[in-house]
């Protein structure tokens, strides 16, 4: 429905299977945000500031490969596309730390 330039639009809260569906939902191997941070930390205790930028674009970059890749494999399925698609996950960090860990080698990065 439009009005006054604005559009409305109805978004009922789940029904009940959806609803299950959500609170059944597998968060046991998910870390909250600061335990995420902290491990994070600790992987990168001696990293520079450089190489930690380094990591969060890395991280970044593996989230938008796998989209565009996952992109190309639904256009040609027709499956529903989604934003969700594109977000940087935990394991897209920790291969970032690995691959920022071997582009350093074994010089000492802690004055970059």
């Amino acid at each position: 429905m439009f009005t006054a330039g604005r559009l409305q639009v109805n978004d009922p809260p789940p029904d009940s299977p959806a609803a299950q569906q959500i609170e059944n939902a597998d968060t046991s191997t998910l870390l909250a945000y600061e335990d995420l941070l902290m491990k994070l930390a600790t992987l990168t205790d001696e990293f520079s500031g450089a190489a930690i930028a380094g990591v969060a674009r890395a991280a970044a970059s593996r989230a938008l490969e796998r989209a565009v890749s996952q992109f190309s494999d639904e256009i040609e399925s027709r499956e529903t596309l989604s934003i969700m698609d594109c977000l940087v996950t935990q394991d897209d960090f920790y291969e970032a730390v690995n691959d920022v860990r071997e582009s350093m080698g074994t010089r000492d990065h802690s004055e970059d």
